[in-house]
Parts: structure tokens; C-alpha cells; sequence
């Protein structure tokens, strides 16, 4: 029986196999369109059993994301299959989302100053839902970490015309490799690219500058930008405000991760971090434990 997480992971992979030159280069094996299939139809599955679950229990208060997509269903305004399509957006944003919010952990965790200054933001505000949208600091870890750790790497695009790049021409049809990873430490357009300053995006910091749109392209530019962009920084926000609030991680002596260039970019070894309950007003409780 198809797990609803492999189903998730298996239909992530089948996305991200859209760049099958770098697949071979990376020596990844061919993506399995049957499994991809089966995934598909075992997310569709289960995404209605839930629908059909939560109607026959007469909807009892719930608020959740499945609510007003069952009004929304309900009413007329979209059917099942758009139902579907909205849940699978929601559940393979997680993915990369969970993969550069650890990448946010890891640089906070080399960077303390900036961990209790974020800790100081997040104490003084509450940033609970709604109120993560106050949080300048959050926000800009968020975008520093999606700077240097995009999840998607690399992004495959076809030239509609000939055009000359420099001294190569590309002609039409063919296939151009774009590098969110590359182009987002390129030094002319980032002061020193490899480090984690998230001042970068406060404005008014000294290290606030503007910069062309490609400099920055963690989710894609253009028309074809990623329309999960949105989602995955609230997602990411959300995330780190409730664990940076309540948890201190810190890296075990002498630990460097280094990058693995799969889907998504991820820790090559992993992610140990030393986790800490903070001691805050009307907590005595310092439990501590190792996470990986």
C-alpha cells in the first residue's frame, strides 16, 4: 500500500524531473512514470476520502485549509478535481520548504547574534499567525536563507528565439540551465556573497542595496515564477517563529554542512543540531535533546 508521504515525495521528484540533463549529469536514475501515476492517484484518493470524512461529520467548527475549499466546492465555485489540485499545490510546497528552513536553523545557529535578535523580535511580538507579518527580522533570515540554500538549484528553461549570451549563441529550442545557487552569490551583485547576513533585506541596513530582479530568483522570474512563492515564506515564517521562539539550536563542535546537490538541496550529512528549550517568563522546565 502507497503511503500518503511516499505519494508526496514521489510526486516531488516527478516535478523536479522536469530537468533531466542535470538528472544524468548528477547520475540519477530516469524519473518511474508508473510510480508517479500510482502517487498521483493515491494523493487524489485520499484528498477526497478526507472531503467526504469531514462532510459526514457535518463540518463541526472546523478552520483549516480544507474548510473553505469544500465551501468553495460546495458552492459551485470549483470541483472536485480543482479541490485536488489545490491540496497537492499545499502539500509539495513542503518539501523544499522544510529543506531551506533547515538551511535557516543551520545559519542562525553560526550566527548566535543574529539568533537573539531574532529571539528579541519574535519574544516582543507574539508572532503567532498573523503577527509573523510584523517581523522584519524573520522575514529577512527567511530571504537571506532562501539566498544562500534556494532549494530549487537549477531551473531548466527552452529559448522561444536565437540569442547570443555573451560569446555563445543559443539557438531556438534549446535548452538554457538557470542557477538560483549561482546567480544569488554572483559578488557583482552581492558583498560578501558567502556570508549569511540577513541585513541584506532590511531596508535601511548599509547592506540593503537594490539589485537587478535576476539576482535574486529563489522561486524562478517571470511568468513562470513559482506560484507557491507566497505559500513557502509564510510557510518558512511561521515555522522558524515557533521554533526559534520557544527552542535554541546550536551545531555540534566543529560541524560544517556541505551541500548535496539533489531535489531539493539539502545538508549532505544531514542536519545534527544541539536543541535547547528556551528558558522564558513561567517556564522552568530545560529539556534538552539532540535532533537530526
Amino acid at each position: 500500500m502507497l503511503l500518503l508521504g511516499d505519494a508526496g515525495e514521489r510526486v516531488v521528484e516527478h516535478i523536479a524531473a522536469e530537468l533531466p540533463r542535470v538528472e544524468a549529469w548528477l547520475g540519477h536514475a530516469a524519473d518511474d512514470e508508473a510510480a508517479y501515476d500510482r502517487a498521483r492517484e493515491a494523493l487524489a484518493a485520499a484528498i477526497l476520502r478526507a472531503a467526504e470524512h469531514r462532510r459526514a461529520a457535518g463540518n463541526p467548527g472546523a478552520v483549516d485549509l480544507l474548510d473553505p475549499l469544500l465551501r468553495a466546492v460546495d458552492a459551485g465555485q470549483m470541483d472536485d478535481q480543482a479541490l485536488i489540485d489545490e491540496i497537492v499545490m499545499m502539500l509539495v510546497t513542503h518539501v523544499p520548504t522544510a529543506a531551506a528552513s533547515a538551511w535557516a536553523l543551520y545559519e542562525l545557529a553560526r550566527r548566535p547574534e543574529v539568533r537573539r535578535d531574532l529571539e528579541e523580535e519574535l519574544d516582543a511580538i507574539g508572532a503567532r499567525g498573523a503577527e509573523v507579518e510584523r517581523a522584519p527580522l524573520l522575514s529577512a533570515v527567511v530571504l537571506e536563507a532562501l539566498r544562500l540554500h534556494p532549494p530549487v538549484w537549477v531551473l531548466a528553461r527552452e529559448a522561444r528565439r536565437e540569442f547570443l549570451h555573451g560569446p555563445h549563441a543559443v539557438s531556438a529550442g534549446n535548452e538554457v540551465l538557470v542557477s538560483p545557487y549561482v546567480m544569488q552569490r554572483l559578488p557583482q551583485y552581492w558583498k560578501n556573497p558567502e556570508s549569511f547576513l540577513p541585513e541584506r533585506f532590511v531596508p535601511g541596513s548599509p547592506w540593503h542595496v537594490e539589485r537587478p530582479p535576476p539576482a535574486y530568483i529563489p522561486f524562478g522570474l517571470g511568468m513562470r515564477k513559482c506560484i507557491g512563492e507566497r505559500t513557502a515564506i509564510l510557510q518558512m515564517k511561521l515555522m522558524l517563529a515557533a521554533l526559534v521562539r520557544d527552542f535554541r539550536f546550536e551545531l555540534p563542535a566543529g560541524y560544517e554542512a556541505g551541500a548535496f546537490g539533489q531535489r531539493p538541496l539539502v545538508p549532505r550529512d544531514g542536519l545534527p543540531l544541539l536543541v535547547e528549550r528556551r528558558k522564558r517568563a513561567g517556564r522552568r522546565d530545560r529539556d534538552h535533546e539532540v535532533a537530526r
